[in-house]
């Protein structure tokens, strides 16, 4: 049935859905294009346009195949193919949908232009730029005559053109193959060679002509290496004004950019590098220019640089915020960009702030230092921190530059505020569901820059289970500043109100609770067996609202009820489904829930076998007798666990063994348990010896076996034998097992036999060596050997032949496996050689013929200047010795001869020549004289070319000079043939005035001669006759021939006659025409020369009969008209589902009649799917109309199948599971799932997770693609999992640990498996307890897992316990004893993770250190002191003591000396004296780098310092160390410095004491004053030279020291200016006024790094800033004076703005503007429109187009302003619009497009038809059909708009214009017409004298006049308005008369008998003659214009009546036609 019909509401609904979705979806369509013809290679582009339709995009392309594809995915990818492909487009819409669509590219072939060059040896052919170029080089050649070659492939028919490229004409052979010359200047010349197939496929090639020599080029650096990006840099190029026209040169800048030019080249080359140098590797450019030419293989080339580019510093940088929290740091990281070559660093930058308090930098921020050149700053941090303490705004500013590109600057601002403070309140806050709430906000935000409010609600506790929701209402929304909330469900929430900005979000919480009635939900039970009891328990959830009374009904337990909130153990004895309900009572109502129960019987115990007895490696297989309903759970050894009635345990091991116990299980209940005993016996391991055996290839091994019994042994699968030990012989390294027998049990070994090849020995061929004393080296094929067998043979190969005989030498290999293998030799060694002789010396002539040289005796060889096999060629003159040589190593001898080779006589042919074959003989001519000729034709010195024949012939001059030296050239005369010239067949014409041409003459181009002919061969036949006619023909070598041709011509005797007019029906088969005399043939549409007519289109056919040929052909026409069919439309046969009802087809046109299988009425076309069955039924409809043409029409019925619908599942399933559902539907192509719990799916076979355990109905609707459906259904049964926990108490302690398990887990048919974690395992539900035991040295962890199994799978839970040792305490010292004082180190290696330690160290003290080395140090007095130390660890889990016992020896040392002195001035000397007692050692340390081990020691002190000098006495066990320290001191000099400089008057000097420590000073500065500073200034009075004294007391020294140095003191000014004015806004121009005096120079510092040296200068400030000036005075002394003062230059602000767009095409359009000025208060715009705004980011709208003028004017504090503009331009809308017409329009005629587009400057026009325009208002023909036309028009700006109209053209088809015409012999000038046009309707004539007419066929009078010509046009429409014109000139003259009575009187009386129309002229015409009756009927008709007719049909008499008459005349092709009416009169009837 259909699915539509279906009672399937889900899938209805979601097909109904899917159905509104895709309403307005169209279909997926590809559009491939038109097929095209394209040449080989192409290109054609693939792809309509739109490519692709429908669907939704965007789309995805792939076209296959790619061969001859660009790009297979593009949308139009470019098709290069070389040979037709038809390609596939594939589209992909963006849902994945696709579609197809193909296009056939047919290639033609295409032709392949090649050229070679003749033998040149001077022209080289090489490839230069990519084209064959064709050189002549460095010969001096100003032109050259090159020699071409053609090579090409071309189709027959091609046409060659080849442009020499010096100008003149094309040369144009007639094929290829030719061979031409041509002269070429000096210079580069290109020659181009088209060829062009019939097909139309061209193809061009450049070849390039050069005549030149090698190029040369240099390059030289600019002044300025080092630039900045954008500027210029112009490098002089040289070396080139020599080269050749045609050089190319190629100039790299370095910078991935290049340019090429040709000769000549320019003077120099300028380039503007935009990227910096620092790209590069290294950091700078080099140029490098070449200069090529196709002389040079490689190009010559030049290379200027380093060029170092530096980039222009651009300023920018980015902070992490633009508004921040006051306290917080803000990043700010420098994006500036600058590099400075070569170093590449990056910029230097300098950070400022404003205002300058209220932040701290955090990072370096860098200076000016007041240097404006970045060479002087101090650079900052890239990316430094600045923390902003105080709420405010803030400008940062960053200043960056590199020295060669200058400076920039950019400025952003801040914003900084302070945290806000949220504050609400919210009523009310209690209440019950629905609960609505209102807020009040009382937050504050002081210094906000940004804060926001954002609310949030949510529930955080759900009081009763249910779903809890808050909105917004009231139309209130999150951001709403005081919001509404409405509260639904039971539950707590909170209110969040969130003040946020940029100090982050602080939020404040109010709790709501809302309330609800209780809930009860009854807990599941799980199902038990009979007997046992459960513990029913519910939850209780008091919604608000609390409980009051609990209540409970237990069917089938005991108890039966309870009123508790837990009603405690119900038992339940007897098997059964029980229900347990709960109830809970609240103020707000009673709710109940209820949980079923199921109590299941318990099983008998599993029917098992005996005990198992098995090996090692063995299956071991259990079982338990089946029992329907009942499942087994088998346990065992080694935690084994199974749920199969009869597991299997493969490879059984030892621990496998014991005893195995199943239980039966039903309904999750366990019955009594079966054991079975198993026992393992151990595997059983052989061995064998040795284990890897090895030998080499044929010697026999012998293996022992051991560990068994009963061996047999294998190799390679194969036996070879039994028993202990195995001899055997291996054919190759093998596989050995063995296997044997033991305990019961069987067992194998295996190992491998390696068994190594022989080495190959091969000793080489047998030698033979000539008798000689010299040892001969051997050579073997096989290397590596040693030889032996012949005392004359060495080891190594060297063999002596110094006895003659026969020699057998063995040739040893042994391989490195030491397998060994030999081979031996023959030696022969024979007599000595016979000595060689090269024969007598010679002498031969240059390149005379090569002589072969004789050597005796024979068979040697030859070396020098000669073949090796005698032949000696004299190709260079000169002495040659050659050498002769015979025999090899210890046979060979040689000798030597001497070949002179001299030169023969130069000899001149002459030059060569083309002659034709009848030109008489000639005397050739040649020198030297003396000579003779040879060669074709030659008659002693004469040439004959009849006697040579046509051809080249290459004839030859013989000198001989007095050397006897032959010398012979060459000449080459082209004899030519006289063309082959033929004027064809002898022919035959009519005699008829029609102009004939001669045809059938070759070769083309000739002239014709004789009576009546042109010389170009046209002749006019003029009365019977036989005419002879000569043709000539000259060729292109001058020759000439001719011949003749005989002409007959003759009379015509018997015209042609086509027939009666008929008619046919289309398509009913041949129609065979008949035409007289027979032998003719047809011709016009549809007919074949033999007159089969074929009425395939409908129509009237004028089919012409043409009897004879040429001149002799004459011709009749008869109208075949073919009738349509009539037109069957089937409008209506659908598709049936199998079960479906009878259908009614329908057709039209009605009245047919309709047949086929299921067709049970055929004129009412019923059809019935019960009769025809499933499948695919053709049915016909057959109708014929009133011409009785007959069609039919057929359709497809299709009775589509219904679907099985079926599929298969497990019978039970999981919950919380995926279930697969497997679909086994037969035919069904959609499927509808509903699995019974309110979930479907409409996948084939699904899976579906069940939430719950229960039955479910699972429903499968399966229906195929024609909608038809089948139902199917089953039950599901879903059980509950397992659910695991325990616990594990306690699960941390010390050892040992006591830990109890307790096991929590739920779930029914539960099995259990426990690893505890310590390699113990149980199955028990509850193991009890286990004792766990911990390492002694570290925790120890134990992982217990347990693993929970039911039907539905297992689920595993684990817990780690941790059980810690008790410490170990364990030390010991370094050493057992030693002297006092001891430092002993103990070394604590405590275990057991001890957390303290204590120390007694045994002499009183103690420590805890928990080091683990701890040192103390031991004394003693006189006698050993034994000292026991003890050390107690200790941690949580106890304690442990260990001691140890040391002892510490006394020390009896005294170590004392004494010195002379211990300080002194440098050098000082000092004696040591050592007193030490109980010292055997001395070991003296001196502090100055000198030791000693003498008693008493002396040393010097040189350098001034404290030395210390130690004494080390020892006696071997103890020692004792003294020391003192010595003082040097130093005797410092007086010593000071004067500052340098000129000294002033007035003016400080600086005087510096650099005498180090003194203890007291005393100036005299020489002019009476003095001073005890230790740097005192003085200032002198008076100039002059001044002397001045320093005497220094040192507190080093007890001598004091003095210095004197003279001071010259000159005149000093004084300076003083005023600045005008003091401040103002940049750019601040003042002016300085100086007031100094005594000064003689000046030098200004205006405080921006500017100076200056006049005396009043002006200064204008450009940046903003607090300037000091300061005017230096100086003298001509160099004495200065300084004045200073301040100006201050206010900033402007930085005007700037950004628009969203710098265009529209839109009106009106907005344009955001953006605000991007910095250091304003205030802004103002002007819009340029008239409008204007103070806002920040205004919205400037436009209505109009236009450019408009943005101004933004702003003004900072200071009354500062700055003013930015830029232009924002409003084009005109575009609108493409246009209107075709005509429309519709005619095929063949140009539909004009009249393009009323607005606003618009450039079009595109596509038209549909793959045609294109870019005219403004275009026309274009089309042929008939419907076409989308596409006008994409552009504007200003760019601006575009398209208008797709589909089917904008319809173009209707035209009908053809034709006519013919006949004089009217009643009436001079008069014609009549006759209408042959077809699929016309209406007619226009245009009579070219005025006059017009719309009739079918008129008769038209012309004016009178001599033989007037008209031009005649005749317009032809038909139905839809479409014309065609044809156009004649018609000359009207008067024919000869035609005279016919207008009635007779056939009565037998002998007069007026007979009626024939009388002609005057038209002799020699075609004459035909016919009368037909007045129904159309032709009763009489004849050729003979001599014959009457006498009123008769068949031989009857016609009666009385009026007939019509027609006479037709025609004479070659001009046919004249003439009617009238004769009455024929009897007199009685």
């Amino acid at each position: 049935m259909r699915l539509f019909h279906s009672a399937v509401p889900l899938l209805f609904t979601l097909l109904s859905v899917f159905v509104q979705q895709d309403a307005c979806a169209q279909p997926l369509v590809a559009h491939a294009g038109a097929d095209v013809t394209i040449c080989a290679g192409g290109p054609t582009t693939l792809g309509a346009n739109p490519t692709a339709t429908g669907g939704t995009g965007p789309y995805q392309y792939s076209w296959t195949p790619a061969t001859g594809l660009n790009n297979a995915n593009a949308q139009h990818p470019v098709c290069t193919a070389t040979s037709s492909q038809t390609y596939t487009l594939t589209v992909t819409d963006d849902n994945g949908a696709t579609a197809t669509d193909q296009v056939t590219v047919t290639v033609n072939a295409a032709p392949n232009p090649f050229l070679t060059m003749a033998a040149d040896p001077n022209v080289t052919t090489s490839v230069f730029s990519g084209t064959t170029t064709f050189s002549l080089c460095n010969q001096g050649a100003a032109a050259y005559v090159f020699s071409f070659v053609d090579n090409s492939t071309a189709a027959a028919g091609a046409t060659y053109s080849l442009d020499w490229g010096t100008g003149g004409a094309a040369f144009t052979p007639m094929a290829t193959g030719w061979t031409q010359t041509h002269q070429y200047p000096i210079g580069l010349n290109t020659l181009t060679y088209t060829i062009t197939n019939p097909n139309g496929c061209s193809v061009t090639v450049e070849f390039y002509v050069f005549i030149g020599s090698n190029p040369s080029v240099g390059i030289n650096n600019p002044g300025n290496t080092s630039v900045c990006t954008g500027q210029p840099v112009c490098f002089p190029i040289t070396f080139t004004s020599s080269n050749t026209i045609g050089t190319q040169y190629l100039v790299d800048f370095g910078d991935d950019t290049d340019t090429s030019f040709v000769q000549p080249a320019p003077a120099q080359l300028c380039h503007v590098y935009q990227q910096t140098s620092c790209a590069a590797a290294p950091p700078f450019y080099t140029v490098r220019i070449e200069a090529t030419n196709p002389c040079l293989a490689f190009p010559s080339f030049g290379t200027a640089g380093p060029i170092l580019v530096s980039d222009a510093p651009q300023a920018d940088f980015t902070m992490s915020a633009d508004t921040s929290c006051a306290g917080a740091p803000v990043s700010f990281t420098s994006t500036a960009t600058s590099s400075e070559a070569p170093t590449c660093g990056p910029p230097k930058v300098v950070w400022s702030v404003t205002p300058t308090i209220g932040w701290t930098a955090l990072g370096a921020l860098g200076t000016t230092n007041g240097n404006t050149a970045p060479s002087g700053w101090t650079t900052g941090s890239q990316a430094p921190n600045i923390r902003f303490d105080q709420a405010g705004t803030y400008c940062v500013k960053l200043k960056v530059g590199n020295a060669i590109c200058g400076v920039d600057s950019m400025t952003h601002c801040i914003c900084v505020e302070a945290p806000p403070q949220p504050a609400f309140t919210l009523s009310p806050t209690t209440g019950c569901t629905p609960l609505v709430s209102t807020t009040d906000n009382t937050s504050t935000s002081p210094n906000s820059c940004s804060t926001r409010y954002n609310w949030l609600a949510a529930a955080s506790s759900t009081a009763c289970g249910g779903s809890t929701s808050v909105t917004f209402s009231g139309g209130t929304g999150a951001t709403t500043f005081e919001p509404q909330f409405t509260f639904t469900g039971a539950g707590a929430y909170n209110v969040t109100l969130q003040a946020i900005n940029s100090c982050g979000t602080f939020p404040v919480i109010v709790p709501v609770t809302v309330g609800a009635p209780p809930q009860v939900a009854a807990n599941a039970v799980s199902g038990i067996c009979a007997g046992q009891n459960v513990n029913p328990t519910a939850t209780f959830t008091a919604c608000g609202s609390p409980i009051t009374a609990y209540g409970w009904t237990l069917t089938g337990g005991n108890p039966a009820s309870a009123n508790t909130q837990n009603p405690g153990a119900v038992t339940y004895p007897a098997q059964g489904s029980f229900t347990i309900t709960a109830s809970a009572t609240s103020a707000c109502g009673t709710t109940t829930s209820s949980t079923p129960i199921t109590v299941t019987p318990l099983p008998a115990a599993p029917v098992v076998g005996g005990p198992i007895t098995l090996c090692v490696g063995e299956t071991l297989d259990l079982s338990a007798t089946p029992v329907p309903g009942i499942t087994f759970h088998w346990t065992g050894p080694n935690g084994f666990s199974s749920f199969s009635a009869s597991p299997s345990i493969p490879n059984i091991t030892m621990g496998g063994q014991g005893v195995y116990s199943v239980t039966a299980s039903a309904g999750g209940c366990d019955g009594p348990a079966s054991t079975v005993t198993v026992t393992v016996n151990p595997p059983l391991v052989l061995n064998i010896s040795p284990a890897a055996p090895t030998a080499c290839a044929g010697d026999p091994v012998t293996l022992t076996a051991s560990g068994g019994s009963n061996y047999q042994w294998t190799a390679n699968g194969v036996s070879v034998g039994s028993g202990s030990p195995l001899t055997f012989t291996p054919t190759g390294t093998s596989t050995i097992i063995l296997t044997g027998q033991g305990g019961g049990c069987t067992g194998s070994a295996s190992t491998q036999v390696t068994v190594y090849p022989l080495p190959a020995a091969n000793a080489g061929t047998d030698p033979v060596f000539c008798e000689s004393n010299l040892p001969q080296v051997l050579f073997p094929i096989t290397v590596g050997g040693v030889w032996s067998g012949d005392p004359n043979v060495t080891a190594d190969g060297h063999f002596t032949p110094s006895v003659q005989g026969v020699h057998q030498l063995i040739y040893t290999v042994t391989s490195p496996q030491g397998c060994t293998n030999m081979d031996t030799v023959q030696v022969t060694v024979a007599p000595p050689a016979a000595p060689a002789d090269a024969g007598p010396d010679s002498l031969i002539c240059l390149n005379a013929t090569p002589i072969q040289l004789t050597g005796s005796p024979g068979a040697g060889t030859w070396t020098g200047d000669i073949s090796i096999g005698g032949i000696f060629t004299p190709v260079v003159t000169g002495a040659f010795v050659v050498i002769y040589t015979v025999g090899s190593g210890s046979c060979s001898t040689s000798d030597q001869a001497t070949v002179t080779v001299v030169p023969a006589t130069v000899v001149d042919p002459g030059p060569d020549q083309q002659l034709c074959i009848d030109e008489p003989a000639f005397s050739l001519g040649a020198t030297p004289v003396g000579g003779t000729w040879t060669g074709n034709g030659i008659s002693g010195d004469d040439f004959d070319p009849l006697t040579a024949g046509a051809g080249a012939h290459v004839l030859s001059y013989t000198y001989a000079d007095p050397n006897g030296c032959i010398t012979t050239a060459t000449r080459t005369i082209t004899v030519n043939p006289l063309p082959v010239v033929s004027a064809g067949n002898d022919t035959t014409f009519c005699d008829q005035p029609v102009v004939q041409t001669l045809a059938g003459y070759s070769p083309s181009g000739g002239t014709w001669s004789g009576t009546g002919v042109t010389p170009d061969g046209t002749f006019t036949p003029n009365g019977p006759d036989m005419l002879v006619f000569t043709y000539s023909f000259t060729d292109a070598n001058n020759c000439s021939a001719s011949d003749q041709m005989t002409v007959t011509v003759i009379t015509i005797t018997d015209p042609a006659t086509a027939g009666n007019d008929t008619a046919a029906c289309i398509n009913s088969g041949v129609l065979q025409l008949s035409g007289a005399p027979s032998g003719g043939t047809w011709s016009g549409s549809h007919v074949d020369a033999a007159g089969a007519f074929d009425p395939a289109v409908v129509g009237t056919y004028t089919l012409t009969y043409s009897v004879g040929n040429g001149s002799c052909v004459t011709q009749d026409q008869v109208d075949v008209t073919v009738d349509p069919l009539p037109v069957i439309a089937i409008t209506s046969v659908v598709a049936i589902c199998a079960d479906g009802a009878p259908e009614d087809f329908a057709a039209t046109p009605v009245g047919g009649s309709w047949s086929g299988t299921g067709i049970t009425d055929a004129a009412a076309g019923t059809f019935d799917p019960a009769v025809s069955g499933e499948g695919v039924f053709p049915v016909t409809y057959a109708f014929t109309d009133a011409n009785g043409c007959s069609n039919s029409a057929s359709a497809n019925a299709t009775v589509d199948p219904l679907p099985t619908a079926a599929f298969s599942n497990d019978p039970t399933a999981c919950s919380g599971l995926s279930f697969p559902f497997s679909d086994e539907s037969i035919g069904a192509s959609g499927w509808a799932w509903s699995f019974g719990d309110g979930d479907s799916a409409f996948v084939q076979s699904p899976s579906h997770v069940f939430d719950t355990a229960g039955t479910y109905t699972v429903t499968l609707v399966a229906y195929t693609a024609a909608g038809c459906t089948d139902t199917i259904s089953h039950a599901v049964t879903v059980w509950a999992g397992p659910g695991i926990g325990f616990t594990a108490t306690p699960f941390e302690g010390c050892a040992p640990l006591v830990v109890t398990l307790d096991n929590q887990s739920t779930g029914d048919g539960m099995s259990f498996a426990w690893d505890l974690g310590d390699g113990g395992s149980s199955v028990l539900e509850e193991p009890g307890q286990n004792t766990y035991y911990a390492s002694l040295t570290e925790d120890t962890t134990y992982t217990i897992t347990l693993t929970a199994t039911n039907f539905c799978g297992s689920v595993d839970s684990s817990v780690v316990v941790t059980v810690h040792p008790e410490p170990t305490a364990l030390f010991g010292p370094d050493f057992d004893s030693g002297c006092s004082p001891w430092p002993v180190t103990f070394s604590n290696v405590t275990i057991g993770q001890a957390d303290s330690y204590f120390w007694d160290f045994g002499d009183g003290l103690t420590s805890t250190t928990a080091d683990s080395l701890v040192q103390h140090t031991y004394y003693t007095g006189a006698n050993d002191t034994t000292y026991t130390i003890t050390l107690v660890a200790t941690n949580a889990c106890g304690s442990d003591t260990a001691e140890y016992t040391i002892t510490t020896l006394p020390n009896n040392i005294t170590g004392f000396f004494n010195t002379d002195t211990t300080s002194g001035c440098a050098p000082l000397t000092v004696h040591f004296t050592q007193y030490s007692i109980g010292a055997t050692n001395w070991h003296w340390d001196l502090g100055n780098g000198n030791v000693s081990t003498d008693g008493s020691v002396t040393t010097t002190y040189d350098t001034a310092g404290t030395y210390t000098a130690t004494l080390f006495a020892d006696n071997g066990c103890s020692f004792d160390t003294v020391s003192v320290d010595i003082t040097v001191l130093a005797s410092p000099p007086a010593d000071f410095t004067i500052h340098p400089g000129q000294h002033c008057v007035g003016a400080p000097v600086q005087f510096t004491n650099n005498t180090p420590a003194p203890a007291g000073l005393t100036w005299d500065f020489g002019d009476g004053e003095s001073s005890t500073l230790s740097a005192p200034t003085h200032s002198y009075a008076s100039a002059g030279s001044y002397t001045v004294t320093l005497n220094v007391a040192s507190t080093i020294s007890p001598c004091p020291a003095t210095q004197s140095q003279t001071v010259t003191v000159a005149a000093t000014p004084m300076a003083a200016f005023t600045p005008d004015p003091v401040s103002s806004c940049i750019p601040l121009d003042v002016q300085f006024t100086n007031g100094s005096t005594g000064a003689d120079f000046y030098q200004w510092s205006f405080g921006d790094n500017n100076t200056i040296g006049i005396p009043n200068p002006a200064h204008t400030y450009n940046d903003a800033g607090t300037y000091t000036i300061q005017l230096v005075a100086e003298n001509l002394n160099g004495c200065t004076d300084t004045a200073t003062a301040n100006v201050v230059a206010f900033p402007l602000p930085v005007s700037a703005f950004t628009m969203a767009a710098g265009q529209s095409c839109d009106q009106p359009t907005d344009v955001q503007l953006t605000n991007a000025s910095t250091g304003d208060v205030s802004h103002t715009w002007d819009f340029g429109n008239g409008t204007n705004s103070v806002l920040n980011n205004p919205v400037a709208t436009y209505a109009e187009p236009g450019t408009y003028t943005i101004t933004l004017t702003v003004s900072n504090q200071y009354g500062c302003t700055a003013v930015s503009t830029d232009e924002f331009t409003v084009y005109p809308t575009p609108v493409a619009q246009f209107v075709a017409e005509p429309q519709p329009a005619c095929a063949g005629y140009p539909v004009t497009f009249g393009n009323t587009s607005l606003n618009t400057s450039s079009y595109q026009w596509h038209f549909g038809d793959g045609e294109s325009s870019f005219e403004e208002s275009p026309w274009h023909i089309y042929p008939q059909g419907d076409y989308d036309v596409t006008l994409i028009a552009t504007g200003e700006g760019g601006c575009v708009d398209s208008l797709f109209v589909p089917a904008a053209v319809h173009v209707d088809p035209r009908p053809t214009a034709a006519f013919s015409y006949v004089p009217m012999q009643s009436t001079t000038y008069a014609l009549q017409f006759h209408n042959v046009s077809t699929d016309a309707v209406s007619w226009i004539w245009d009579f070219g004298d005025g006059e017009h007419s719309n009739a079918f066929e008129p008769l038209h009078l012309f004016p009178a006049g001599p033989d007037d010509l008209y031009p005649l046009c005749l317009v032809a429409i038909n139905t839809f308005g479409c014309p065609d014109t044809v156009c004649r000139s018609i000359v009207a003259t008067s024919d000869p008369d035609i005279f016919a009575p207008n009635a007779f009187t056939p009565d037998q009386d002998g007069v007026n008998e007979d009626f024939q129309p009388i002609l005057n002229g038209y002799d020699n015409w075609r004459y035909q003659f016919f009368v037909f009756d007045r129904w159309g009927e032709r009763i009489y008709d004849t050729r003979d214009r001599n014959a009457s007719w006498d009123g008769t049909y068949h031989g009857k008499p016609v009666k009385t009546d009026v007939y019509v008459w027609k006479v037709v005349l025609n004479r070659d092709g001009d046919e004249r036609v003439f009617y009238g009416h004769v009455t024929v009169v009897r007199g009685t009837e």
